[in-house]
């Protein structure tokens, strides 16, 4: 026969491994969220494009840069949904470039020289976008032209806010 204080015990184990469990399962659904979350959380679906223009969307977020894999950048007339789904400002712009993302010519403070000969400007949100904001820009895309895409906001190219196209 099992004693009182054997009894409070054997239910605080199963208590402890119930509460174990739960926190395990806590942090891989916070995980899930923190990492996918972010990606396309605001919709951007509601947001009209111009006639004859290929739809694309791109998600911003800390550190970041994601082009929905269901709207891909084609050749010709591509009219960029840009959101910030961040927690702070962030900007797109981009460059045809032989360069990759990862590699860009830099200025003396280490963020991306928008001036380098290396870059010709396909892309620039302009002011930084707040977050929840869209902004869509059009602009034409040669086939097979490499492009780069980055957030050159102080230390964000750095970060990781960069992406590479070839449509």
């Amino acid at each position: 026969m099992a004693t009182n204080e054997q009894r409070s015990s054997e239910a605080g184990g199963v208590s402890l491994r119930s509460s174990i469990v739960m926190s395990m399962c806590v942090m891989v659904v916070a995980a899930v969220v923190l990492t996918a979350g972010p990606l396309f959380a605001r919709s951007s679906s509601g947001v009209k494009v111009p006639a004859g223009t290929n739809r694309v969307n791109v998600s911003l977020f800390e550190f970041g840069i994601k082009i929905d894999p269901s709207t891909p950048v084609r050749p010709g007339k591509n009219a960029f949904v840009i959101t910030d789904n961040g927690k702070i400002p962030h900007e797109l712009v981009g460059f045809a470039t032989t360069s990759r993302a990862t590699a860009m010519p830099t200025r003396t403070d280490g963020d991306v020289n928008e001036d380098s000969p290396q870059l010709k400007s396909v892309l620039d949100t302009g002011a930084a976008l707040n977050p929840g904001q869209t902004r869509v820009i059009v602009t034409t895309l040669d086939a097979g032209t490499h492009y780069a895409f980055v957030c050159n906001l102080p230390g964000h190219w750095r970060l990781g806010m960069r992406v590479d196209v070839t449509p």
